[in-house]
């Protein structure tokens, strides 16, 4: 059996019969790598097909007709067989015609013959099939494969290790509502939490100590104290609207709860160098 010969049967679009190339294709199981010197007999073309040996004999004549094949060197069918009288015919295929590169048969490897433009050129009868190695040299399911750059086995080290830590594990996802609680509970107005929890969702979490550190500044301003925290904004506005951001002017101290004045503190009255009362 000749692996380059039943491959260029297969893949001619010379003849186009259904039944045609399954004569040609079996007939070429029986050429060598070039192939030639194929010569089984009809019946056994007709047992291999399944056709009547009627068929096989007019497809071979219309096979023949198309130049697809023709007959060979008739000697070789008599240096195997002894009986004159049962001397099958000798075909050759003609391989020329759309022949393409046998795939698998590398030169320089052992059972297999120098070939040119894809024909191996031999006229020994029965050679044998050249092994199949991938150009590439593909990997087999059962060979491990080995690290880009560290040359070990199993998986490659991008995807391995990527986003691993020193002890093999992957760094766990930070919730995006860490620190939330801390502060919604700092903040003086408990509203409409869904939409606060949306809003911290989307500041990043580098920002957060800064929120924390600014928002003890907002809850002493004078607007947020007055009228019992009217005018205190929703936690969802504040955090969406960056107000954090925002510049706070110097409390001037707790406001008097008869006068809504700012409350008089002894450290806004600090004593002279000379001894008198800041009055």
């Amino acid at each position: 059996m000749s692996v380059q010969a039943m491959t260029w049967a297969l893949e001619q679009q010379v003849v186009t019969d259904a039944a045609m190339r399954h004569v040609l294709l079996c007939l070429a199981n029986y050429a060598n790598e070039a192939g030639k010197g194929a010569f089984p007999s009809i019946a056994t073309l007709s047992s291999d097909t399944g056709l009547s040996e009627r068929t096989v004999q007019y497809k071979l004549r219309s096979l023949e007709e198309a130049g697809v094949i023709r007959r060979g060197n008739q000697a070789i069918a008599a240096a195997y067989i002894s009986h004159r009288d049962r001397l099958p015919m000798v075909y050759d295929l003609s391989m020329e015609r759309g022949a393409t590169v046998a795939p698998g048969a590398n030169d320089d490897v052992t059972g297999c013959k120098p070939r040119r433009n894809g024909v191996q050129l031999t006229t020994q009868r029965g050679a044998t099939v050249a092994p199949d190695p991938s150009l590439n040299h593909q990997r087999t399911t059962k060979e491990p494969k080995e690290h880009v750059q560290t040359g070990e086995t199993g998986s490659d080290d991008v995807g391995d290790r990527k986003g691993k830590t020193e002890s093999g594990k992957r760094p766990a996802k930070p919730n995006p509502l860490d620190g939330f609680e801390e502060f919604y509970q700092a903040y003086p107005k408990h509203k409409d939490r869904a939409k606060a929890e949306k809003a911290w969702r989307k500041i990043d979490p580098a920002l957060h100590p800064v929120i924390m550190a600014a928002l003890p500044k907002h809850c002493r301003q004078r607007d947020w104290l007055k009228d019992n925290g009217q005018f205190v904004p929703l936690p969802a506005s504040w955090l969406n609207g960056r107000r954090w951001e925002d510049e706070i002017a110097p409390d001037a101290g707790p406001a008097s709860s008869f006068t809504n004045l700012p409350k008089h503190t002894p450290d806004m009255y600090q004593d002279r160098d000379d001894g008198r009362a800041n009055f």
